[in-house]
């Protein structure tokens, strides 16, 4: 039933590969159809053969099968991966998360459905559908968004969201005339990845991208540049509380002289402060500040290692640089800008407040957002998600005549480092399917960065039970914030915050299981969805055979006293 000449079809079939074909039967020549089943007929007589000899492969149940049948032919249904995508497949069983995410109104104000009035939208959606449901006979857990695989997370939300942010720095570049585009680490890490794979395609082959090592560590020393900097540094961000003088001197260590921090020490242990007892709060750390300017502080040395790392930085800043990191502070634009005058412009995924406008306004930064609102879900998991699965820089080793990064201990549990690397892989291939595919047509086909970056900010939100017990094992450690954490923490206490302030009490039409309680979601469970119950007891038991069956043992005896009373 298709109503392409049979000359054309054959072009296509063998650009698909597809040779050695002796006759093409098309509805618009014969002037028959599948859909009525007479199709079917005009070929067997055409070909003169039994219907025995007839074997049918289609994707519509109705047309391709049941007519198929009908007529004596066997025939057997492959459905299309866009039925599949939107769970329209006769007989099977998959995530119902794309018509929640753009079939139904998503959100209180901002209506999702309008996908499909842009091309672009439609053609990155294909390519989704065409990796992941091109195997409709792969088993597919319908209580799971992604079927619990980091592959499907991968290609599906993280895929389009990073590519999305590749091409908004792309066309910023472009517009802008920028003549350098810096990725901050760690955060820059994936989004410098996908952004090299199509800056081609928006006549940017020749544009420089670094990796730019820098983090609060790093710039907290320069900070100290001058004895009045230290009452202006924003030393909240920082969590000192949690911190000890020995922590501190760490940080800023290439700042002192040994001398000094002899010298800091024996007074801090003076005023009882202990120099490995943290500071607690904020009156025991502007006590030791005190001491520290008066026994430790020394502006050559500090305006030393300030010269060296500006060196450093300097061939990564040649000319008019656009800068792109995660957010929020703006902290080492304004040092970058201010300290070793460079041109820089801060390109952020969002800011989570008014400091970061009011730092960008009063250094003279022009600030760019890729979201001009702020995601209720922020923090460790996105980070992680697009981040460098290594060590972070914590500072710069200044005893010789150059600055050298130094970096930290790091050490992955094998099991998040999988994870997290199928899942990076994943998105990159999507960006690399994408470019692949369209080419220069990708500047063409208009998606919405909103539209683009649905299932992304839809997996962050609401997340199943399946799919987020992907991160319980990734650790999360910011000590110079939220201290020490599994991803999976950080995410549910945030998830918590969020839900806490819903003008909803369910998420499109689900029960929101994963923000209850265990004893309030066991017993919804008990009541309303049994078989969530049995697939989360097996799969918490599949390593324990004979627990398990002692399990079921119970289920069915209890069901028997339930029918026995019901009697």
């Amino acid at each position: 039933d298709m109503y392409l000449p049979p000359e054309i079809i054959g072009r296509m079939l063998e650009r698909g590969g597809y040779t050695g074909i002796n006759r093409i039967f098309v509805s618009c020549e014969a002037g028959y159809s599948k859909h009525s089943g007479s199709l079917y007929q005009y070929v067997q007589q055409q070909l003169g053969c039994k219907k025995s000899a007839f074997v049918h492969i289609g994707d519509n149940f109705e047309s391709d099968v049941k007519r198929a049948q009908e007529a004596g032919w066997k025939a057997f249904y492959l459905p299309k991966t866009s039925d599949c995508m939107i769970n329209q497949a006769t007989g099977y069983r998959f995530s119902s998360i794309f018509n929640r995410l753009y079939r139904n109104n998503s959100g209180i104000w901002l209506a999702s459905f309008g996908y499909d009035s842009f091309f672009g939208m439609r053609c990155r959606l294909a390519v989704a559908a065409n990796r992941l449901y091109d195997d409709p006979f792969a088993p597919f857990d319908p209580h799971s968004d992604f079927n619990a695989s980091p592959l499907r997370i991968g290609y599906f939300a993280v895929g389009p969201y990073l590519l999305a942010i590749a091409q908004w720095l792309a066309e910023l570049c472009r517009d802008e005339s920028f003549e350098r585009m810096n990725f901050v680490a760690r955060d820059g890490w994936l989004p410098m990845q996908a952004f090299n794979e199509i800056k081609a395609i928006f006549g940017l082959e020749n544009l420089p991208s670094d990796y730019l090592y820098v983090s609060r560590k790093t710039v907290l020393p320069l900070l100290l540049n001058t004895p009045e900097c230290l009452t202006t540094v924003p030393w909240s961000s920082y969590n000192m509380r949690t911190f000890n003088p020995e922590q501190f001197i760490e940080i800023v260590g290439s700042a002192c002289t040994p001398e000094g921090v002899r010298r800091l020490k024996e007074a801090t242990e003076r005023q009882s402060l202990g120099w490995t007892v943290p500071f607690g709060n904020a009156v025991n750390f502007e006590k030791f500040l005190a001491l520290f300017m008066e026994n430790c502080y020394d502006k050559e040395r500090i305006q030393r290692y300030s010269e060296l790392v500006k060196s450093y930085y300097a061939p990564m800043f040649q000319g008019k640089t656009a800068s792109f990191d995660i957010g929020y502070s703006c902290r080492s634009e304004v040092v970058f800008k201010r300290l070793f005058h460079f041109d820089v412009a801060p390109c952020y995924l969002h800011i989570n407040g008014e400091i970061t406008a009011l730092r960008s306004y009063e250094a003279g930064l022009k600030q760019y957002s890729f979201y001009e609102y702020n995601p209720a879900v922020t923090g460790a998991l996105r980070e992680h998600i697009i981040s460098y699965q290594g060590p972070s820089c914590t500072g710069f080793d200044c005893t010789g005549d150059r600055a050298v990064p130094v970096f930290e201990a790091y050490e992955e549990p094998f099991s998040a480092r999988y994870v997290t690397t199928q899942l990076q892989t994943a998105a990159l291939q999507y960006v690399k399917d994408m470019a692949a595919i369209f080419g220069n047509d990708l500047r063409r086909i208009y998606a919405r960065r909103i539209d683009a970056s649905w299932p992304m900010e839809y997996f962050l939100h609401n997340p199943t039970s399946a799919d987020a017990d992907l991160f319980n094992t990734i650790p999360f450690e910011d000590d110079m914030g939220a201290g020490r954490l599994t991803i999976r923490n950080f995410w549910e206490n945030g998830l918590k915050t969020v839900r806490s302030h819903s003008l909803c009490e369910e998420e499109n039409g689900r029960l929101d299981y994963y923000a209850m309680s265990k004893p309030k979601k066991w017993l919804v469970w008990l009541l309303v969805d049994r078989k969530i119950i049995k697939d989360t007891v097996k799969r918490k038991m599949g390593g324990h055979p004979t627990l398990l069956k002692f399990s079921e043992g119970c289920y069915h005896a209890l069901r028997g006293v339930s029918s026995l009373f019901r009697r």
